[in-house]
This record gives structure tokens, sequence and C-alpha cells, in this order.
């Protein structure tokens, strides 16, 4: 098991991922989502939404990359569970079959975590 720092403390530190501001982050998850997702699928503001309200953990996952106290294992795990969490939010809500969410989320988190890191 790994640890990571919870995001409160994180945030006393001073060690937000590169500073990016809510509405910045907000702006980079609609256009990952824009890209991956159908224009018409009902199911990417559901995803955007849920990727926004963990903001306050990947960030902080996001800067520990890059300031090297997270190594790539330990964030490709966290991006997993992140991708389940997400996904079962998600599923509660909508009626699309699971392996597709969880194939277009697994594809926004990562790009959201390239380009965030």
């Amino acid at each position: 098991m790994f640890s990571i720092e919870s995001a409160p403390q994180a945030e006393q530190k001073g060690h937000l991922a590169s500073n990016m501001m809510e509405p910045t982050y907000s702006r980079l998850v609609s256009n990952i989502c824009r890209r991956v997702f159908t224009e018409q699928s009902p199911v990417m503001p559901l995803v955007v939404e849920q990727l926004c309200k963990r903001r306050v953990f990947l960030q902080p996952l996001f800067a520990g990359v890059g300031d090297g106290t997270v190594r790539a294992t330990q964030l490709n795990s966290a991006l997993q569970c992140e991708i389940e969490l997400v996904v079962n939010k998600v599923m509660s809500q909508c009626d699309m079959p699971r392996h597709e969410l969880i194939r277009q989320t697994n594809t926004t988190m990562f790009e959201l975590a390239r380009q965030a890191i």
C-alpha cells in the first residue's frame, strides 16, 4: 500500500498541483471529455461533474508526481481507484454499458493526468 497525503494536509503545505484554479481545471476536464465522449453523450456532463468534484484529491496527486513524492506506479493505482469511484457514481445516474463508461473514463482520466502533470 502507498501513502499519499490527504488533500487538506497537502493544501496546508501549499502543494496543489501547478496551482490550477477551479475554472481552469473545469475547462480542462470539459475539453478532454468533449474529445473522448460523443457530442450527444448524456453521460459526459455526469463525468465532468464527478471529475470536478474529485479535483481536491487529484491535484495533490498530480503535484506529487511532479515533485517526485508519488511514483508512477502509485499514480496508476490511485487513478484506477479514482476511475472506479467516478464510474460507480455515474452508473447510478445513467444507463450506459459499464465497460464503455470505464473505457471512456479511463481515457479521460489519463489524458487529464498527462496534461495536469
